[in-house]
């Protein structure tokens, strides 16, 4: 028959033993942290910067620019109007039939309660309609932001400032699309 042997762990010490701290020696380590001095610092007026206008034909305007996936809007925004807006030359009717797109766009200026007070120029590219759509809202929010930039606080709480930075998956070798693999059998 087999026999059972047992078998003893012995631990080892390695290296030198630790030295233990003592509770008051730690506590006046702590204590001996030099004091900082408290420095007096001037508040400086900076002044806000509000961007330049630019001058053309119907008069002065403030350039920026909206995106969304792959459309992008280039705005400009005239600060004297009658609430005239127009996108690639069309109105903003005509280029966004659907009522959902048309509300997009419109959304800041509904947002701040100034529909019949600047005219807009917008020339958008790429994309899809509803991209372009959003990339208009962003680029005249970006526009009121640079007219008035009290502004910001709340179109930035509705979230028409971020730049939405979803787009589309890139395609993987191997795949089909981004995602789809090719059909498997498994015989």
């Amino acid at each position: 028959m087999l026999k059972k042997t047992e078998k003893t762990v012995v631990k080892k010490a390695l290296g030198r033993p630790r030295k233990v701290k003592s509770a008051v020696e730690a506590v006046e380590k702590v204590k001996v942290q030099p004091q900082v001095e408290k420095i007096e610092v001037e508040q400086v007026d900076v002044p806000v910067i509000v961007a330049s206008p630019v001058k053309s034909k119907k008069g002065e305007y403030i350039s920026t620019i909206g995106r969304r996936k792959e459309a992008t809007a280039r705005v400009r925004f005239f600060d004297s109007g009658k609430g005239n807006i127009t996108v690639n030359g069309q109105e903003l009717k005509k280029y966004f039939s659907i009522f959902q797109l048309f509300d997009l766009v419109l959304a800041p200026l509904k947002q701040i309660g100034a529909m019949e007070k600047y005219d807009i120029s917008i020339k958008v590219a790429g994309g899809g309609k509803n991209s372009q759509a959003l990339a208009a809202r962003h680029g005249i929010s970006r526009a009121l932001v640079e007219f008035n930039a009290d502004l910001k606080p709340a179109l930035k709480k509705v979230g028409y400032m971020t730049r939405d930075s979803r787009v589309k998956e890139r395609k993987k070798f191997g795949h089909k699309k981004a995602r789809r693999s090719p059909q498997w059998a498994k015989r």
